[in-house]
């Protein structure tokens, strides 16, 4: 279904918030952040020669997002820049005078040459340079800070991420070795990053343990068990609990999954233990009533979270995941509604009195998927004190649910046991559902350790960069973002790395590029949002305006006019002189979005036969926001006069991201007046295929 206009501006704000991935700001009209995305980055690296030896960047020279190596002084150095960074090739990174911020390490890396040493980048998302530190084999490296004065937030400009090389279209590139790539979206603690250094091919293969990722824990469910009757709690607390209303073997147990030797059940991941199952008829577990599993005194609420790896059986039906207390005495619900919505309810006394939060996303196409949900709750008494999360990336709250019923005053500590899967000890409604564990907090978790829980301590990125042959390189996390090797022999581009192999760099012209994706969390930016460069928008009547100053639009962006070169890759191509993509000046006829990847893949325009179909990123960098729907049109071509637009002035086009609430569809762009939308990955589209220019 294709939507209107102003529904789609919501979508999409919604979408590249990121992270996604985690990590940015909970309601979709609220205002930006003023502070970044924590992350860390590291790798091992052996350098024949330590100057300009960059390891991870991402973004052009005009338009830089992070750089993380080894400088032309041979010092260590992690930079970050906002929005107003406009650099030229006489500018080198470690002198730049525009917004930044920056640590470099005081010593110099040349005496590391000809080594295996591990290189680590940390940022805490303060938006302050002291918020970055430097490790060197797992210690913190002695270093100072540099920084504009007028630093805002790190800005995502939808560019390349580069490995063994400063920027797409920079000229300082790495010689020698890089081994294990790893991206993180949270601040490893310095426990975590000597563990890295010291743990060898544990942290390799299966990360390390964060220190405190089990403070305020008190209840831990791993379903470890296998069988019998109890769900042991293997937190300090012991509410363990127990299969059923009593313990016994009855038909209100849910099932161990491998108990059933004709079912298959595939877990999230291996690190996870064992998986109950659930009929969402009458099975349940039920935890003995305890203090510490309450969170009101009827005065006060106090802080608390709850984390689950679950998947859904029914999306037809509400879906209780943990709750406390009974119909009659009620304290907390977490679970998913009727209409497949995330939410915490949060009750006084007086069980008609609530707090309630609700999520504006479904969950209906998630069903017979694993995915990572959660609740925190900030124990203000107010429903805004409650955030939602699902694969470690906020959720949107329904403005709606987010309300106060009743005179609520506070939680009430009911002596009522807690169930999993039930709403409420009493109640008639179960879930149909797997869950492979469930974490209790008497604490708000952050984003950083709901991201943490959710990776387990694994990168959100990781490039082992073992695969010893060809030009492809594999990113092993969940996310999958695989990466390609330029300017690199094949036949000798692979040598023994510090575990397995690893990449030689020649120092010349070698690198690896990651390309950009609309997802944050899959493209290694650490920005909250993507900014198209537009500051011109239109009011839904045709009108042109100024963009309004809010996450939705592009306000703080410059007005970098849109600029083309006719033929600049070659006949019948198109070069953005903006983003340095090259497109296809014509478009071919509608087809599948099968079909669709296929024509672009086998493309060979102007001789080229790298071409792929765009992202919705790529494509929505070609969109001018200053084309109105209504009266304004922008002569069906998005006042792009290069391109050749000839089917009509309400044509779509492919774009290859698929959505992430709903796979059965693809993003698509309107040549008519330009927003993006979305179809059904049956439906026929128009295909315009696009390369990054040489």
């Amino acid at each position: 279904m294709k939507l209107n206009s102003d529904v789609l501006k919501f979508t999409i704000a919604l979408f590249c918030v990121i992270l996604l991935i985690a990590i940015g700001a909970s309601y979709a009209d609220s205002p930006e952040p003023a502070q970044d995305i924590s992350f860390t980055l590291s790798a091992w690296v052996k350098m024949i020669d330590a100057t300009d030896f960059w390891i991870i960047s991402k973004g052009i020279k005009d338009y830089p997002e992070y750089a993380f190596g080894v400088n032309a002084n041979d010092i260590l150095s992690i930079t970050i820049y906002d929005n107003s960074h406009h650099s030229t090739s006489t500018v080198s990174i470690q002198n730049a005078t525009s917004t930044y911020i920056q640590r470099l390490s005081n010593v110099k890396l040349s005496n590391d040459e000809n080594a295996w040493i591990h290189l680590a980048a940390v940022y805490n998302g303060s938006a302050t340079s002291t918020g970055l530190t430097l490790y060197r084999n797992g210690v913190v490296a002695p270093s100072t800070v540099n920084a504009s004065s007028t630093y805002v937030k790190m800005h995502n400009f939808g560019r390349q991420a580069v490995l063994g090389k400063l920027f797409f279209d920079g000229s300082n590139y790495a010689n020698g070795f890089i081994d294990d790539v790893r991206i993180y979206n949270y601040a490893r603690s310095p426990e975590e990053l000597s563990q890295d250094y010291n743990a060898g091919f544990a942290a390799r293969f299966g990360g390390s343990p964060n220190k405190t990722v089990n403070n305020g824990l008190v209840g831990y469910w791993q379903f470890d068990e296998g069988s019998g009757q109890a769900a042991s709690d293997s937190s300090d607390l012991k509410n363990n609990g127990i299969l059923g209303a009593n313990g016994a073997a009855a038909i209100d147990d849910p099932a161990w999954s491998w108990a059933s030797v004709s079912t298959t059940i595939i877990k999230p991941r291996n690190d996870l233990g064992g998986i109950l199952e659930f009929d969402g008829l009458d099975e349940f577990i039920t935890i003995a009533d305890s203090d510490s599993l309450s969170f009101g005194d009827s005065t006060h609420d106090f802080p608390f979270s709850v984390v689950a790896w679950v998947n859904k059986q029914d999306t037809a039906s509400a879906t209780p995941i943990f709750a406390k207390g009974s119909t009659a005495a009620r304290e907390y619900l977490f679970g998913f509604n009727e209409h497949n919505r995330l939410f915490l309810t949060l009750f006084d006394a007086n069980g008609s009195n609530y707090i309630n939060a609700t999520s504006n996303q479904p969950f209906a196409s998630d069903q017979d998927d694993w995915i990572h949900v959660a609740a925190t709750y900030d124990g203000s008494r107010s429903p805004k004190g409650i955030k939602l999360y699902k694969n470690a990336s906020p959720l949107a709250i329904s403005a709606s649910s987010t309300v106060t019923v009743g005179a609520y005053v506070a939680m009430e500590n009911q002596a009522q046991s807690a169930v999993i899967a039930r709403e409420f000890n009493n109640g008639t409604r179960y879930g149909d559902v797997r869950i492979a564990e469930l974490r209790l907090y008497a604490k708000e978790l952050t984003a950083d350790e709901i991201s943490y829980l959710y990776n387990k301590s694994a990168p959100d990125v990781e490039y082992k960069l073992d695969e010893g042959t060809g030009g492809k390189i594999y990113d092993s996390s969940l996310n999958s973002n695989m990466a390609t090797a330029q300017n690199m022999a094949t036949s000798t581009m692979w040598k023994k790395g510090k575990y397995g192999s690893a990449l030689d760099f020649d120092g010349v012209d070698d690198f690896a590029l990651i390309p950009d994706t609309i997802s944050v969390n899959s493209n290694a930016s650490f920005s909250k949002f993507f900014h198209s460069g537009q500051t011109n928008c239109w009011d839904g009547a045709g009108a042109r305006r100024a963009c309004a100053s809010t996450n939705q639009e592009d306000a703080e962006v410059d007005g970098t006019l849109k600029s083309y070169t006719a033929n600049g890759c070659g006949a019948d191509t198109v070069l953005d002189n903006h983003t340095g993509l090259c497109w296809q000046k014509n478009d071919y006829p509608t087809r599948v979005w099968t079909s669709a990847l296929t024509t672009c893949n086998d493309a060979t325009t102007a001789g080229h036969s790298d071409w792929h179909l765009p992202t919705a990123l790529e494509a929505d960098s070609i969109i001018d926001n200053s084309c109105g729907a209504a009266t304004a049109q922008c002569n069906s071509d998005f006042e792009n006069i290069a391109f050749s637009w000839a089917n009509g002035t309400d044509s779509y086009y492919w774009t290859s991201t698929t959505r992430p609430d709903n796979t059965t569809d693809t993003y698509v762009i309107n040549v008519s007046f330009g927003p993006l939308d979305f179809d059904t990955k049956t439906s026929s589209n128009f295909v315009r295929c696009v390369r990054q220019a040489n």
